[in-house]
């Protein structure tokens, strides 16, 4: 693996001390239709049409932009329960999703057990692994 890490604009030289953060996503693609042991036919059939591409790669990139809409429901009494809940998406692929909960001033409590989060994805090109946080 290589990589080129080039600075933002107006950046002109590193001291000691200085850092960066970034992300690295690293994905592993079968050769072939034959190398492929999972169950998306699609999938399959891409292989098949375009064994050893880099046209997966691109398949990938490009369909797994996602659109994603989510919202929180609170299973709790007509009080409000101890907070408000809300849905966060942290990252699109791998999909995260934050619950966030805003503390409210009644003394019926409302854990997380007691929220449902309803989410719409559009786009994706077969399963989309999701997390909750």
């Amino acid at each position: 693996v290589d990589a080129l890490l080039t600075p933002p604009p107006g950046v002109e030289e590193f001291h000691q001390g200085d850092f960066c953060t970034f992300q690295v996503e690293w994905i592993t693609i079968p050769y072939s239709s034959n190398d492929y042991y999972g169950d998306n036919q699609d999938f399959r059939q891409h292989l098949q049409d375009h064994p050893k591409s880099w046209k997966t790669a691109l398949r990938e990139a490009v369909g797994n932009t996602l659109s994603v809409e989510c919202c929180c429901c609170c299973c709790d009494d007509d009080e409000g329960g101890g907070g408000y809940y809300d849905a966060q998406v942290t990252s699109l692929y791998p999909l995260l999703i934050k619950l966030i909960m805003t503390p409210t001033t009644t003394t019926t409590t409302t854990t997380s057990s007691d929220v449902s989060i309803k989410i719409k994805i559009t786009g994706g090109v077969g399963a989309v692994p999701v997390r909750f946080e």
